[in-house]
């Protein structure tokens, strides 16, 4: 069995200025300068953030943004050369059904293997099988749960439930020799992973899974080996309009624009390996290699967000800026969106409401207190 080198990539948004970038200025000027140094590689997997489609209206969405592009823009994932992309995010029902129905259409057409999404939830949860060098790829992709998701024979992305992901990865370990999990999670702009993701992604590579490739929180978040397996938590923002949206968040900017190339090596006679090629995407939409000193900080990040998943420090982590971060960003948007739509998005706010966002909450709130305590007792030892 020969070994199969896979590509992974982060969060791919095409709308905004990056389309206004593609249509004025070309795809190789925006993408030329990685293409040149891709390694030679045997899959391109790519988590793509917004349906194509013309015509679509715009439903009254979760998201703070809604997200299309034109079918022209296929040519971005042609260029790239890219065979398995995901389509299981919060952004694939922003235009509602027929653009769901587009974007599978034209994935497929172009050669381009939609996972993570469909029709009904069938369809949804169903595998792609590659075969590569003797050796037989099953991807699968799910995102976190919400309007957008599948259910029954409503149309959406694949749901992340624990119970349905374990079964569909019992169904398909044994018929394929590598099992790829796509999971659109996470809590947007946290560079740590919950204690919830991490006990998940553990069950999940003890049951078969050999690499999860994270997408969601649009920066880059720690890197696990763990037994036999890879976790990428997240691996940030591959090209976005950060400005884009109905809200503009102007927090981390730098992380948002820079993410890594994961290079993944199957050999079959060992665990997954890997290596990291730091990209990001300067103010004129054109992602590049990162070189010098960005390329150190960028490695050094990742190095650091690892390390605190190896040895537990995350947990505390999260709470205290993951959590906070997301309570202060979402006042922002609730009270930006109320201004803009009152009745309609006060009437969608309470049928949408969610009871776990208290308990994330709760749970914040005796972090922080924990943290308050614990640096209290600090001082009173040094007697300050």
């Amino acid at each position: 069995m020969k070994s199969v080198v896979l590509l992974g990539v982060g969060d791919t948004m095409l709308g905004g200025m990056v389309s206004e970038t593609i249509i004025n200025k070309g795809e190789n000027f925006v993408f030329g300068r990685v293409k040149e140094i891709l390694p030679e590689h045997d899959i391109f997997f790519l988590n793509l953030e917004m349906p194509f489609s013309e015509g679509s209206s715009p439903v009254l969405s979760h998201a703070h943004e809604s997200f299309v592009v034109p079918f022209s823009h296929i040519k971005v994932l042609k260029y790239l050369g890219v065979h398995v992309t995901n389509i299981g995010t919060n952004h694939l029902m922003d235009f509602g059904e027929k653009a769901l129905l587009d974007t599978i259409e034209l994935l497929s057409n172009e050669g381009i293997h939609p996972v993570g999404g469909g029709k009904n939830e069938n369809e949804a949860r169903k595998p792609v099988v590659l075969e590569v060098k003797g050796s037989r790829l099953g991807f699968l992709g799910y995102c976190k749960i919400g309007e957008y998701t599948a259910k029954g024979d409503k149309g959406g992305a694949a749901p992340l439930q624990k119970e349905s992901i374990m079964e569909d990865v019992e169904n398909i370990k044994n018929k394929v020799d590598y099992v790829i999990l796509s999971l659109h999670w996470g809590t947007e702009l946290s560079e740590y992973p919950s204690p919830d993701q991490v006990a998940l992604a553990h069950s999940l590579i003890d049951a078969g899974v050999d690499v999860i490739l994270g997408h969601h929180p649009h920066v880059l978040q720690g890197i696990e080996r763990y037994n036999s397996g890879l976790i990428f938590y997240s691996l940030g923002n591959f090209i976005f309009d950060n400005k884009a949206g109905k809200v503009f968040y102007e927090g981390m900017l730098k992380e948002r624009s820079q993410s890594v190339i994961a290079v993944v090596y199957l050999s079959g006679v060992a665990p997954p390996n890997y290596d990291l090629i730091p990209v990001y995407f300067d103010d004129s939409f054109r992602l590049v290699p990162a070189e010098g000193s960005r390329k150190e900080e960028i490695l050094k990040r990742i190095e650091e967000l690892s390390k605190a998943i190896e040895e537990g420090g995350y947990y505390q982590r999260f709470f205290e800026k993951g959590v906070e971060g997301i309570i202060k960003r979402e006042v922002k948007t609730y009270i930006e969106r109320m201004k803009k739509e009152k009745v309609r998005f006060l009437i969608w706010a309470l049928k949408n409401f969610k009871w776990r966002y208290i308990k994330t909450i709760i749970k914040y709130m005796k972090s922080k207190f924990a943290s308050m305590l614990i640096k209290d007792n600090r001082r009173f030892k040094n007697g300050k």
